[in-house]
């Protein structure tokens, strides 16, 4: 298909588990008012029947990246988002999918795609911290059954920060990415939102009640009683009732959130230091060491009592406190 040829582009690809949703719902909401700021965040690609994170993840899912032309649903968004883009020329164009953090995607994407320039705002979350969110969202959407390592184990070959950033430096001639450090106390991490439109240059007026934040991680151990629930086949309805018990639960509940085992954490942490200081020196401040600070880690002897890797001991005790805790409520 012919290229859709525009003046400027601002693509948000997440990564994945860096406040993408709350970012989205927020473009979404105010795509009013970017308009009269001059920026156009478009409908095209949007489900807007899925729930409140208003992303492009349709157009991302559906490029196939082993396809030698587009399928007849993509050609469609696409040329839905031609007609967006054409009514409102002189518009910055804003896409916004974590979808979109995918090398293979990207190289397929940039030949449907041919802005004049572009600018990627990336946000990079320390490798550990991405598995151990990933496992939470895994367990409470996707039903997933494995134990904390297991996943940990296949997930971590997926990691491949260099490789996609390297994509997204290429994806015009003229390409400017802005990559963000999403750890603790970093100014993206505090506010997503904020830190997007402050770099950006956007001058839309914005509230801390704007960040809407879909997915908050459980602590582990009741991350892994959902598990538990997957592994013995309880209902979704059953179980998105106790889902949602557990988060009315949140401030009673252990405030340990890693399911991974510090030790565990240190190897992950060992293992993507080369590629953390290529990231740091390619795109960040040119500096020869990582791109993340050292992690404080749990205290190992703590964690192998508040969560260990017995997980039928960590079941059986959390349905234990569980009953306590509504025994206690009925002698109120």
């Amino acid at each position: 298909m012919t290229p859709i040829q525009f003046d400027r582009l601002i693509l948000h690809p997440g990564s994945p588990k860096t406040g993408t949703s709350g970012l989205q719902n927020f473009l979404f909401r105010k795509r009013d008012a970017l308009r009269d700021l001059g920026y156009l965040y478009p409908m095209s690609g949007i489900d807007v029947e899925s729930g409140t994170a208003k992303g492009h993840h349709a157009i991302a899912l559906a490029i196939d990246p082993n396809a030698s032309e587009p399928s007849e649903h993509l050609r469609a968004m696409l040329e839905a988002l031609r007609a967006e883009i054409a009514a409102a020329p002189d518009k910055t164009v804003i896409l916004s999918s974590e979808e979109f953090f995918h090398a293979q995607r990207m190289e397929v994407f940039k030949h449907y795609l041919q802005p004049a320039s572009c600018q990627i705002y990336v946000s990079l979350r320390p490798q550990y911290e991405v598995m151990n969110a990933n496992y939470y969202t895994q367990v409470t959407h996707n039903r997933i059954k494995n134990p904390p390592e297991a996943y940990f184990n296949s997930m971590k070959l997926g990691l491949k920060f260099p490789e996609i950033m390297t994509v997204f430096a290429q994806f015009t001639h003229n390409t400017d990415v802005k990559l963000r450090v999403f750890e603790r106390g970093s100014p993206v991490r505090k506010s997503p939102i904020e830190d997007f439109l402050t770099v950006m240059g956007i001058d839309l007026s914005y509230d801390p009640e704007d960040n809407i934040v879909e997915h908050p991680t459980l602590p582990a151990v009741a991350t892994l009683f959902l598990r538990w629930l997957n592994d013995v086949g309880v209902s979704q309805t059953d179980f998105f009732e106790v889902f949602q018990d557990l988060h009315k639960m949140r401030p009673s509940l252990s405030k340990q959130t890693y399911t991974m085992s510090p030790d565990y954490m240190r190897t992950v942490v060992e293992r993507f230091e080369r590629d953390n200081i290529w990231l740091r020196q390619n795109f960040g401040d040119g500096a020869s060491e990582p791109l993340f600070q050292t992690p404080e880690y749990p205290d190992a002897e703590l964690w192998e009592q508040e969560v260990g890797r017995d997980l039928a001991a960590v079941q059986h005790k959390f349905l234990k406190q569980l009953c306590t805790m509504a025994e206690s409520g009925k002698s109120r």
